[in-house]
């Protein structure tokens, strides 16, 4: 993001802008997250200072604030504001208990003052960069790999735990499977979770042992 430097600053707590509505000069914080301008009374009561206010027109739909909170809305009016040359009109609405004036997204681009640079497309960067995307993952010449005659294929896992939402649904999957396996034991079976893990148990009759087997997955 780059912004405009006149008539506007920046500070570690918010950036502000000086905007002119008719004859006065209101400061207002740049809030690009917000849909709508909005100001207080007691800023209405400056702008239209020694003159008689408008009536407020109301409001289409609720504004919310953070946390999707209802605002307080007395209505809005449409005013002409100013910033350098550049001029635009926009709905301003009127909120009670607003502590610091608050200038839209829409009314920010519409003065300039915030504009984004170095954006870059798909089109500019296969332009730009052609060998960026191609030929990854490719050998420039054949390989040839030799393998022993007597080379046996493996496979080789890592254990990972089981995510907390997925523990019944595999519970679920391996106990038919494991009451099969063992079904000469199966009333002295149990499975249980442990710390992310499967623990399977049974007991043998003729070996008079106990056997736990961890499942990973």
């Amino acid at each position: 993001m780059k912004v405009s430097s006149w008539a506007l600053t920046s500070d570690k707590a918010a950036w502000t802008a000086n905007i002119g509505i008719k004859n006065t000069t209101i400061k207002f914080k740049l809030d690009t997250g917000a849909d709508v301008t909005a100001v207080s009374q007691t800023d209405m009561n400056r702008i239209f200072s020694g003159t008689q206010q408008p009536v407020l027109q109301k409001a289409e739909r609720p504004l919310l604030g953070p946390g999707r909170i209802p605002l307080d809305v007395s209505g809005f009016v449409r005013l002409q504001l100013r910033s350098g040359v550049k001029q635009t009109m926009q709905k301003v609405y009127v909120v009670k208990h607003l502590s610091t004036p608050l200038l839209g997204f829409p009314a920010i681009t519409a003065l300039g003052l915030l504009k984004r640079v170095d954006s870059i497309d798909l089109d500019t960067l296969k332009s730009t960069y052609p060998r960026l995307c191609s030929g990854l993952g490719e050998v420039k010449r054949a390989y040839h790999i030799k393998l022993k005659p007597n080379a046996v294929p493996f496979s080789l896992k890592t254990p990972r735990r089981i995510p907390l939402p997925l523990v019944g649904k595999v519970k679920e999957e391996l106990q038919p499977v494991a009451v099969r396996q063992y079904r000469a034991f199966d009333e002295f079976f149990e499975l249980f979770f442990v710390w992310g893990r499967i623990i399977l148990q049974y007991t043998s009759l003729i070996e008079e042992k106990t056997f736990v087997l961890t499942v990973f997955f």
